[in-house]
This record gives C-alpha cells, sequence and structure tokens, in this order.
C-alpha cells in the first residue's frame, strides 16, 4: 500500500501561523477599540440626551415647545440622534389640595390615563427619586402641598442602540474574516524569502554532503596507501579517525537532505513493529554487552503500523545507539514499546547523565550537543536526535525527551 504523507516544513508553517495571528490579533484589538468607542459614544449621547429630555420635561412641567432646545446644536430636545428617536414623555403631578391629578404626554394613547397614573405611582415609591426603571428615565419631585413623576421612554433609543450593537459586530465579524484572509495571503509573500532561503539551504547542505564523498574517499585512500609505505604511527592514525568520523557525519547530513527531499512523497505500508523494533535491538546487544552495559527489551508481539519500517528502525536505532552512548558505566537501557489511545510509542530509556531543563527545548536540534558530551568519545555531531526526529515528524508523530540532571533520560516518539 502506497501512501503520500505531504509535510510542510515545519519552522516555515510555524512562521506563518504567527505571522497570521500576529496579525489578526493586532486587526482584532484595533477594531475592537474603534467599535467599543463608537459604540459607547452612542450610548453616552443617548443618555445624556435622556437626561437633558427629563429635565426639560420636569423644569417645564410637562409642557415641551420646540423653543425648548438641546446641548446639541440647538436642536429640539425631545429630538436627539436621528429624527426617528423622538422620546416620548409622561409628566405627573398631583396636588393635595385640590385633590387633582394633571397629565401631559405624546405617546399618542400607547398608554391609557390608568396605565400612567399607576406608572407614576411605582415610580414615587422608589428609593431613587432619579434614575432608571426598566426603559424608562424617570424623576421624582415633591413640593409643598403635592408632588410631580417625569417619565422618559426611551424604547426608541434602545432600538437604535440595538440596531448600531448589531450591524457593528456584522462589520466587525467581517472585518475580522477579511483580515484573516489577507493575513493568509500576505503570509506567503511575506515567508517567501525566508523560504526560498531555506530550500537553498537544504540544497547546499544535499550538493556540499555530495561533494565531499570524493575527496574523503581521497583521503581515507590516501592514507591507507601511506600506512602501507610507512607503516603505522599518530599522524596517520589522526587522520584515519577524522576521516571516519567526518564520513559519518556527511552520512549523517545526506540523510537529513533526503528526508527533507522526499518528505512529499514517501512510500508507507503496513509492517510489523514489533518485529522490527525487536530486530533493531537485537543489533545492539553486542555493542551494549562489549560496554558493559545491560539493553532490556519490552515489546509486546504483533503490533501492527503503517509506515516506512526502514526509516522507523533507523530512527529506533539512533535512539538505541545515543542510549547506549551516553548511559553511565554498567549502566541500564530499557526499550519499550506499547500502544495507547490508538498510537503506538516508542520509549528509549537509560540511566545516565541526563540533561539540563534548559536543553529539553533545544536537545534536537542539528549540531546541538549538551554540555557532558562536547567531547567526542561517544562520536557524533548532534544530527543522530534530529534525524529521529525528521523521521516521526514524516509520520506525523510527536517526540519529546524526559529526565533528571544526573539520573536518567527517556525519549518518546509517538507515532
Amino acid at each position: 500500500m502506497k501512501r503520500n504523507r505531504k509535510k510542510a516544513d515545519t519552522t516555515i508553517n510555524q512562521t506563518k501561523r504567527k505571522f497570521m495571528l500576529m496579525s489578526v490579533i493586532s486587526m482584532f484589538i484595533v477594531l475592537f477599540i474603534i467599535f467599543l468607542i463608537l459604540d459607547l459614544s452612542i450610548i453616552s449621547v443617548f443618555v445624556y440626551s435622556g437626561w437633558s429630555n427629563l429635565n426639560a420635561v420636569e423644569e417645564n412641567s410637562g409642557v415641551v415647545s420646540a423653543k425648548d432646545t438641546s446641548p446639541f446644536n440647538d436642536a429640539n430636545v425631545l429630538d436627539f440622534l436621528t429624527n426617528g428617536t423622538k422620546s416620548e414623555y409622561i409628566y405627573v403631578s398631583f396636588s393635595e389640595k385640590t385633590n387633582t391629578t394633571y397629565i401631559s404626554t405624546n405617546l399618542d394613547q400607547t398608554y391609557s390615563r390608568k396605565n400612567m397614573l399607576e406608572m407614576a405611582e411605582i415610580l414615587k415609591g422608589l428609593k431613587q427619586k432619579r434614575g432608571i426603571y426598566g426603559r424608562f428615565m424617570y424623576s421624582v419631585r415633591d413640593y409643598e402641598g403635592g408632588y410631580s413623576v417625569s417619565i422618559i421612554d426611551m424604547s426608541n433609543g434602545y432600538v437604535l442602540i440595538l440596531t448600531i450593537t448589531i450591524a457593528s459586530a456584522i462589520i466587525f465579524v467581517f472585518s475580522m474574516l477579511l483580515s484573516a484572509l489577507f493575513s493568509h495571503l500576505l503570509s506567503k509573500w511575506a515567508i517567501q524569502p525566508a523560504q526560498e532561503a531555506l530550500t537553498r539551504q537544504k540544497r547546499f547542505v544535499s550538493d556540499a554532503s555530495h561533494e565531499l564523498k570524493t575527496p574523503l574517499a581521497v583521503i581515507q585512500s590516501s592514507a591507507e596507501v601511506l600506512e602501507n609505505e610507512v607503516g603505522k604511527n599518530k599522524w596517520i592514525d589522526n587522520i584515519q579517525a577524522q576521516s571516519k568520523t567526518m564520513n559519518a557525519m556527511i552520512y549523517d547530513l545526506l540523510d537529513l537532505a533526503k528526508l527533507d527531499e522526499t518528505s512529499d512523497s514517501v512510500e508507507f505500508q503496513e509492517f510489523n513493529l514489533s518485529e522490527a523494533v525487536m530486530d533493531k535491538c537485537l543489533e545492539f546487544e553486542a555493542m551494549a554487552f562489549e560496554a558493559g552495559k545491560k539493553l532490556e527489551e519490552n515489546i509486546p508481539e504483533n503490533i501492527k503500523y503503517v509506515g516506512n519500517e526502514s526509516l522507523i528502525k533507523q530512527m529506533v536505532g539512533t535512539l538505541v545507539d545515543n542510549a547506549i552512548k551516553h548511559s553511565d558505566k554498567n549502566g541500564s537501557i530499557r526499550v519499550t514499546l506499547m500502544t495507547s489511545a490508538g498510537k503506538k510509542i516508542i520509549q528509549v530509556f537509560n540511566t545516565g547523565a541526563g540533561f539540563k531543563e534548559s536543553e529539553k527545548e533545544l536537545i534536537f536540534e542539528r549540531f546541538y550537543r549538551s554540555d557532558q558530551s562536547r567531547n567526542r568519545e561517544t562520536g557524533g555531531y548532534g544530527l543522530g536526535l534530529s534525524i529521529a526526529k525528521s523521521i516521526v515528524d514524516l509520520h506525523g508523530g510527536t517526540i519529546s525527551c524526559d529526565g533528571e540532571e544526573g539520573k536518567w533520560i527517556s525519549f518518546t516518539a509517538e507515532l
């Protein structure tokens, strides 16, 4: 079975996402502030106009004419914001001396006389003499021999504010969608130079690695011929040792370059993951035995997985090799395979120096080597874990490390 797995470069994708996220967040903040100020301004004008209208009704004892003006450009005090939001008012006064009730309103039979009297009684009974009650602004004034209740019905203004708020929300959402779309389009343009640079870098690594193989092969063969002619000496041994190390590094670089170049289309098929992991562990038993270290396997039988068997074996081999080289003297290495929530989990544990917490995010970086392994006694140039991570990424999985400095370390690959 063949399956294409397309893997966009992680760094480029992360940069694109960050660019889009920052653009959208910036637009969100700007639009939110603009619409918030706009809505608050309208509400402020609406409330201020309402109080002004209420004062006009109260001061004029319910007789409001066009001569009464508001603070807004000498407009009619009962007309504010737009002509369609004319304030409707009720003015009720009661004289105990004459036992008469006076009502003035412009509600055009919206309320009956009984309704208006009941409303006035309710508002008069409130603790606050001036305030907002439901959709009404009211003011109660007591005077000798009676009282008055002034009421402004703000229903029209509430409808206006609700309409403006809904319109603002629609415009806000539409603007955010446009912002996200333009951010997505612009991110491709903004990231293109970095993407091209990364492509050139990958091509350079691949080309340079191939080009270095030939002169290195000549150096190795020349060292062997020289050894045959003059015999063994430390200078020739140094040449052979360093060329061997460089040869291993070149092959690691070629592996990375190959993974980068072939990540768009790799052959995947179902295979026995249990057997693959066990076979790779068996290859390292002799190496562990010679180093005086204990290699244990905890691998259930017949766990199947769909992926590239060769690459998975390479990843397991890299982790086991790393564990043997960096475990302490007479240390233990344990390889575990398990399944959890549909995922296949491969864990390689070893006792040893572990790592610092600050190194956790760097340990899979190319050419990174922890302070404990700066010397070349263990071999390698910090590329093995990078190769393992690239293989896991190619399979759509994740790899992580955990440990305690000076005691143990483990690598866990979830596929």
